[in-house]
């Protein structure tokens, strides 16, 4: 008997024969509980209309309650599709293995301000001798190329919030394999109370929610502010931008002996982050190393 669904306004759809099967077993599988007399511990016993069988469906129980038979279930009635090239991909796998391969992702950087190098050095590139940073470290995972630098636009204009988490996650599978010495606290580079009005949210802090969550590690969203409405960065030169970022951060928090990590989507000409390691060196940070998903 075939079986089949009948959506309003649209033909009979037939439902295959082996998904048929299972929707039935499903369907006339029901599992019941049955508290033994003399233990705490509960009996599940099985009981298929007209399949009854004792060794039948103690087999039919361990096989659906398998961890392997849900998991291939659910990527066969769901599965997922990669954010990139719409492939389809494993349940809670954001990017098929092509598009996550073909990733630009940065090999060789400046160990001072993650810039990407033609070649390894232990020392610090030519802009970071031009000017003083209050930062010690940086890593970044991406340069800001396509396919990332739609990701994080589409993160960070679009609301596409769900970026976050693929982003984020990126990010601390990099920073894990980089072995990075780890900090006593996270810093999202805060927005403007404006533009956080105007937007809804911050890229940043949705990022650092992803990193301290798998991490472990302790963030703070109020102890730092944006206390100047600063001129959209994009638009400046580099000189214009170390202007544009003069005395934009304050803290009246106390980060004396820390060791903090600076998280933001993408580090640019540094200004931004750089301005806000010097309010929390000002605050008494040790040590201020910062996190970006990618590198212009």
């Amino acid at each position: 008997m075939r079986l089949g669904v009948r959506l309003p306004g649209a033909q009979c759809w037939k439902i295959p024969d082996n998904l048929a099967f299972v929707l039935r077993l499903f369907f006339e599988f029901s599992v019941s509980c049955k508290k033994r007399s003399t233990q705490t511990l509960y009996e599940p016993s099985i009981k298929l209309t007209g399949l009854y069988n004792k060794d039948f469906t103690a087999m039919f129980q361990r096989f659906v309650l398998s961890t392997h038979f849900r998991k291939n279930i659910q990527d066969w009635l769901f599965p997922g599709n990669c954010l990139l090239c719409a492939a389809r991909t494993p349940v809670g796998q954001p990017l098929c293995a092509g598009c996550a391969a073909a990733l630009p992702r940065i090999t060789i950087a400046c160990p001072r301000c993650a810039a990407p190098l033609a070649e390894a050095s232990t020392a610090a590139c030519g802009a970071c001798q031009q000017h003083r940073l209050y930062f010690d470290a940086a890593q970044a995972l991406f340069h800001y190329q396509p396919p990332v630098d739609r990701l994080i636009q589409n993160l960070k204009y679009h609301r596409q919030l769900s970026l976050a988490r693929v982003l984020g996650n990126l990010l601390v599978e990099h920073l894990h394999a980089s072995a990075t010495p780890w900090p006593d606290i996270l810093v999202p580079v805060p927005l403007h109370p404006a533009r956080l009005r105007e937007r809804g949210y911050n890229q940043s802090l949705e990022l650092a929610r992803i990193v301290a969550r798998r991490f472990d590690l302790p963030l703070t969203t109020h102890a730092v502010r944006r206390v100047r409405a600063t001129t959209p960065q994009t638009t400046l030169t580099s000189s214009e931008r170390r202007r544009n970022m003069r005395n934009a951060f304050h803290t009246a928090a106390d980060f004396s002996g820390k060791r903090v990590a600076i998280v933001d989507d993408v580090m640019t000409s540094g200004h931004t982050v750089n301005a806000l390691a010097k309010c929390l060196r000002r605050a008494g940070a040790t040590n201020v190393m910062v996190w970006v998903v990618a590198r212009a």
